[in-house]
């Protein structure tokens, strides 16, 4: 490629490779960019990461082209100077992204209307002396706050089978919490009244 010096006009050749590449005149000593040719891509001289036309900074690699230097920059997450409790919301959201979506969280207030209501006719059918009856409903009930549960962990309404293959890592740990944690409770108490 065919490289002119902007300052004393000065012609030379160089390797494609070094487009863009910051060259140093051989007649004046200053320093100058050399040009892209048309049949070359426009690309980062430190990087090679391509470019768009009229960019000032590689954002691949962070080498300013105007300066010719490479930035050195820290990485900064928000999160970092974040107090706790809204390190604590942003945590939440991550795992249930769904509470803080209208429609999710309506959903999910339905369920567990739905799945109280079958708990305490469960309780009510066991009270009359069918247990398996009883566990039954109040198991369908449960299935639907779990239903519930993945509208909240998923932020979509979608079925509960959907949601299973969806649902990982601590998010997953907190859906079987906070699933088992309330049949337990509602089993427990079930048990309890059938003894007496």
């Amino acid at each position: 490629m065919e490289a002119s010096c902007p300052h004393c006009g000065k012609t030379g050749s160089a390797p494609d490779e070094m487009a863009g590449a910051l060259l140093t005149c051989p007649g004046c000593g200053k320093n100058f960019r050399a040009p892209y040719p048309d049949h070359l891509p426009r690309c980062c001289p430190n990087c090679r990461a391509p470019l768009e036309p009229g960019t000032k900074l590689c954002v691949s690699c962070g080498f300013d082209l105007e300066r010719g230097e490479l930035l050195h920059t820290k990485a900064w997450k928000p999160e970092d100077d974040y107090p706790l409790w809204k390190r604590a919301i942003v945590w939440v959201s991550d795992i249930l992204p769904g509470l803080f979506r209208p429609l999710t969280l309506t959903l999910f207030c339905a369920s567990i209307v739905v799945a109280l209501g079958m708990a305490f006719l469960g309780l009510m059918i066991l009270l009359m002396g069918i247990p398996f009856a009883g566990i039954s409903v109040a198991a369908g009930g449960m299935m639907i706050y779990g239903q519930g549960l993945s509208f909240l962990f998923t932020a979509r309404v979608q079925s509960l089978k959907s949601a299973y293959s969806e649902i990982e890592g601590d998010a997953w740990s907190a859906f079987l919490v906070l699933l088992i944690l309330p049949f337990a409770c509602v089993l427990t108490i079930m048990v309890l009244v059938a003894k007496h």
